[in-house]
């Protein structure tokens, strides 16, 4: 029933069909095999820790026993930030921060306009934090800063992760010359 639907209106031969009878046939093949196997989606995944950061306008490593380097990036005034260079080509980045205040942060990639951030409290300074997720391309080989501004709140920062996401797509191959066979 279902393959005298998909060969509605076609003219077959002797093993030999119209193009249309078989785009119609390369049409299904490609549904079903998207329907019984989704696509995939493949992230790539780099962390940098706050012992890879350039330190700007006064920001502070704080002690934290508690992350797995040991330290916090502390950004606690206007102008304090950090610069993580030579990131892979992204296209999220994920700030984990700790932070008892509401505002924003500003974040820049190489020559990119800033981006103001939401950052939420999460609590505490240490020990308790929220991710902040950034949609941006990010070249490969770009550097991140990430600054504290004029009406910014403070925050530790724990890592950056750029993500790279990438779909995997099952691949059809279909001939729609003027006849198919």
């Amino acid at each position: 029933m279902f393959i005298d639907k998909l060969l509605l209106g076609c003219q077959c031969g002797p093993g030999r069909f119209n193009c249309d009878c078989g785009f119609r046939i390369c049409l299904t093949i490609s549904w079903l095999l998207l329907a019984t196997f989704p696509p995939a989606i493949a992230a790539a995944m780099r962390v940098f820790k706050p012992e890879t950061a350039g330190l700007i306008g006064g920001a502070s490593k704080v002690a934290n026993g508690a992350v797995s380097g040991g330290y916090l990036i502390g950004l606690n005034k206007p102008g304090e930030g950090a610069t993580f260079a030579d990131l892979p080509a992204a296209s999220k980045l994920v700030i984990r921060y700790a932070s008892v205040e509401v505002g924003t942060i500003s974040v820049a990639v190489t020559d990119q306009p800033t981006r103001k951030v939401n950052v939420h409290s999460s609590g505490a300074l240490t020990n308790f934090f929220h991710n902040a997720i950034v949609d941006v391309a990010v070249p490969a080989g770009a550097m991140l800063t990430v600054r504290l501004a004029t009406n910014g709140v403070a925050v530790n920062i724990d890592q950056i992760t750029t993500i790279r996401l990438r779909r995997m797509l099952p691949v059809v191959k279909c001939d729609l010359g003027s006849t198919c066979a």
